[in-house]
């Protein structure tokens, strides 16, 4: 096998760049407070989480930060730095824990940070972390870090002040999603052939789903009723995943264009749907609206 040359990895890394670009310029620009978003370029949402009062939080890729939704209004929470590896530089997941304080994890600064709006950005480990996919926090506090590029589930505990060192949980191929349960049990969506690993307190991994029927598995949640709730972005579907480990569709096909993803709040799934520039919300009946851009407006 032939290694790449330095050119031709670099005209590879320009085409990629180009086509992130066209794709993300078919994506609508969010209005903020009846004036332009402060990002010139589109709305692009990876990551979203909504608190039991129906207050979005949305991480935007192009922004680069949070916004805020409330009432179908989008403000600016946090708008990070243009420079690299600088706090929100790169957000990619994001958290609400337990005392409503908005974590995002951040794949360029290697951390995950509580966001206030006009502060400074605190980062939560004292050590370094890959690139955070997906965040999660337990009814002890405890923040679950799924990191993409060390192929680990790490766990954050006890942060106060001070930043705390990242603990390796479990070594998973490729994990892209993970939410936690009532009974602390770590369940991850991954890019292998166990799609969906369920991890017990202590460390235990038991597969729960050989991924046959999913092609690029991306987001998971837990629903209302307990059901497990996976998107599938190259299929533009959402499948929930019953006792009986079988795989139906929620939500399939428009209006979902590239669900990555997923948080579950109120009775609500929340989507974030990336190429489709659009926030969503489903019941359990499959019934689709948007969460932003509002339909209604």
């Amino acid at each position: 096998m032939h290694s790449l040359n330095t050119s031709t990895s670099s005209r590879m890394t320009r085409l990629a760049g180009l086509v992130f670009t066209a794709m993300a310029s078919t994506v609508s620009v969010p209005v903020v407070n009846s004036q332009e978003n402060p990002s010139d370029l589109p709305f692009y949402p990876v990551a979203a989480a909504q608190t039991n009062d129906g207050i979005t939080y949305v991480v935007d890729r192009n922004l680069p930060g949070v916004w805020k939704i409330e009432g179908g209004e989008a403000t600016v929470f946090f708008k990070g730095s243009r420079k690299y590896r600088q706090p929100l530089n790169a957000p990619r997941c994001i958290a609400i824990d337990g005392d409503g304080r908005v974590l995002v994890g951040d794949s360029a600064a290697r951390n995950i940070f509580i966001v206030e709006p006009e502060k400074e950005p605190r980062p939560i480990s004292s050590t370094r972390i890959g690139i955070p996919m997906a965040i999660a926090v337990d009814a002890d506090q405890r923040i679950h870090v799924a990191d993409l590029e060390l192929h680990q589930i790490l766990v954050l505990e006890g942060f106060q002040s001070e930043a705390v060192p990242a603990k390796k949980v479990a070594s998973v191929r490729a994990p892209r999603g993970l939410v936690v349960d009532d009974e602390n049990q770590v369940w991850v969506v991954t890019g292998a052939k166990n799609a969906i690993q369920k991890i017990a307190p202590d460390g235990t991994m038991t597969p729960v789903l050989e991924g046959a029927d999913l092609q690029y598995p991306a987001g998971i949640a837990l629903l209302q009723d307990g059901t497990v709730a996976v998107s599938d972005s190259y299929q533009k579907t959402v499948f929930k995943m019953g006792d009986n480990k079988k795989l139906t569709r929620l939500v399939e096909g428009e209006p979902l264009v590239y669900p990555v993803s997923l948080a579950s709040a109120g009775g609500q799934l929340i989507i974030a749907d990336s190429r489709g520039g659009t926030v969503w919300s489903v019941n359990s009946d499959g019934q689709v609206t948007a969460v932003y851009p509002s339909s209604s407006k």
